[in-house]
């Protein structure tokens, strides 16, 4: 199941007088109820987090209900990862979550970045999911779109798998774990 309650854990080092190190780790933060950094640093304040102005301490500790493509995100600066997810609208909106891991599962965490980062908010226009689809369903799909007449007696001879697949070969469309992407962008 597909949720967009993304669950960030940050952690930091802090220094006593006497030089030795402690790690603070936060509770759990659902992402999706800040609208802003501020926000969140105010919270990690409220945990006993002392932070200077650049909060260069900082280092995810854990995230939690993102797809395995995205774990390189808990090697990125919290703000960065917050701000990016923020600025996608994925903490808010189910269909972008999707789109979201759909793209880092076949193009990779950085191409995502990169779309969000040149695109902003119209980072997912021209990406269609086809959830629940395989190379038949598409395949299918596709001459049922283009109104293609295919006699019923054979329509048990069509490959529609095949059709579809062959997409894959020119056409940027992909299979995913939860079914066919297609980046007409």
């Amino acid at each position: 199941m597909i949720t967009n309650e993304i669950e960030m854990t940050i952690s930091y080092n802090t220094h006593d007088a006497e030089n030795n190190t402690k790690v603070l780790t936060s509770s759990p933060l659902d992402l999706s109820k800040y609208s802003s950094w501020e926000e969140i640093r105010e919270e990690l304040t409220k945990q006993g987090f002392v932070l200077d102005e650049f909060n260069n301490c900082l280092v995810i500790e854990n995230l939690q209900n993102i797809s395995e493509e995205m774990t390189d995100l808990k090697q990125w600066h919290p703000k960065h990862v917050f701000n990016l997810l923020n600025a996608a609208g994925v903490l808010t909106d189910r269909s972008r979550f999707a789109t979201m891991q759909a793209v880092a599962e076949v193009c990779g965490l950085d191409e995502f970045a990169d779309l969000v980062e040149h695109r902003g908010d119209a980072w997912d226009e021209g990406i269609f999911l086809y959830e629940g689809y395989d190379w038949y369903d598409f395949g299918k799909m596709v001459c049922e779109a283009n109104e293609y007449k295919i006699p019923e007696n054979l329509e048990y001879f069509i490959d529609y798998e095949a059709y579809g697949e062959s997409f894959s070969l020119n056409a940027n469309v992909y299979s995913y774990s939860n079914g066919i992407i297609e980046l007409a962008y």
